[in-house]
């Protein structure tokens, strides 16, 4: 009888015991569970707000997830939103140091291609030239066949052009041919041979320019450089016709374009020039109208004033004057531009 009521309290013990164990493992699924869910809830909070342009709340974001969760599975992506928030907020120097470190961590990530171009783009920014250069060389050697080949020799090429290094940009369009294939490898190939040719031969820089426009998608600053340095070519050539076309076109195709008020400016000039004062006009009004403070502006303001001055429309060149002096106070015409506002 005692030994079956041991047996007994034997067999209640160790079956509390596996429940205890049972609701012990329930517990721990459940808590990890939660806390997975927050994980990847942050996670995507931070991926958001980069996405949002809330770069600072990103980096900081993803900076307390790294440290929250050194070994989550999400924690290569949380890096890489890191130093793309650090990009963004253009801090080079930081991104550079972090990508360094994201190779020593994690030297199986898929995309190999990615950081050494990342580290391409912080070397550009830095202007550490050497490092940049070096970067290019040994990207072209190592993925010949990346999909962002492409970028790295624009890169190279445009600090080419900038350091006016013609033999070594002639290297990189060669390149480009060999490397890079498509209406857009074609396009830059055309225009950085129109940018070599540009001093000597600006008649056959037009054709490879145009040729660069032609192909280049608008999202392209270089599609933009080549259209408006057909300008100035047509202007070294004396083809005022075709200098008006293309002025034309750029301000159509570029509305907040690098050049738009000075291509304004000289569609205007030229149409002065030829007597077409109503077109002048319109065109010096759009420089007054835009929201670019420049020379152009203030000389567009100017011109105007005097223009409706003289031909008595008072009540448009009193606004011009009183504009001027609102926003260029310091105008060599401020004396004018007081007198004709207290005569009128």
């Amino acid at each position: 009888m005692q030994d079956n009521e041991r047996s007994k309290i034997t067999k209640d013990a160790r079956g509390k015991k596996r429940q205890q164990i049972s609701c012990f493992l329930l517990l721990a699924s459940c808590l990890l569970l939660i806390t997975g869910c927050y994980e990847e809830k942050s996670y995507v909070r931070y991926e958001k707000q980069l996405k949002k342009a809330e770069y600072d709340k990103g980096v900081e974001g993803y900076e307390k997830f790294i440290k929250a969760y050194p070994v989550s599975n999400l924690n290569a992506g949380a890096e890489l939103g890191l130093i793309q928030g650090l990009l963004m907020k253009k801090k080079y120097k930081d991104a550079l140091t972090k990508l360094t470190n994201f190779e020593e961590n994690y030297s199986d990530f898929k995309y190999k291609d990615l950081t050494p171009y990342l580290k391409i783009v912080c070397y550009e920014k830095l202007n550490q030239i050497d490092s940049f250069m070096n970067a290019c060389d040994l990207f072209v050697k190592n993925y010949p066949t990346s999909k962002l080949i492409k970028d790295v020799l624009k890169l190279k090429a445009a600090v080419l052009l900038k350091r006016k290094d013609y033999e070594t940009l002639k290297k990189v369009v060669d390149e480009l041919e060999i490397y890079s294939t498509g209406p857009i490898a074609k396009g830059l190939q055309a225009y950085y041979n129109g940018m070599i040719k540009l001093k000597d031969n600006p008649a056959e820089a037009v054709l490879e320019l145009r040729e660069a426009f032609n192909n280049l998608t608008k999202e392209y600053e270089e599609a933009e450089e080549a259209l408006y340095t057909i300008t100035s070519c047509y202007d070294v050539l004396k083809l005022e016709k075709d200098l008006l076309m293309t002025l034309e076109m750029y301000v159509v195709s570029y509305p907040e374009g690098k050049y738009y008020s000075e291509a304004i400016f000289k569609l205007a000039k030229i149409l002065e020039s030829k007597n077409r004062i109503e077109e002048a006009v319109k065109y010096y009004s759009d420089l007054v109208e835009s929201k670019d403070m420049s020379y152009y502006q203030m000389t567009a303001i100017e011109t105007l004033a005097k223009y409706y001055d003289k031909n008595n429309e008072t009540e448009k060149a009193k606004y011009m004057y009183k504009e001027l002096l609102k926003r260029y106070p310091d105008t060599d015409l401020k004396k004018e531009a007081e007198k004709y506002i207290a005569d009128h």
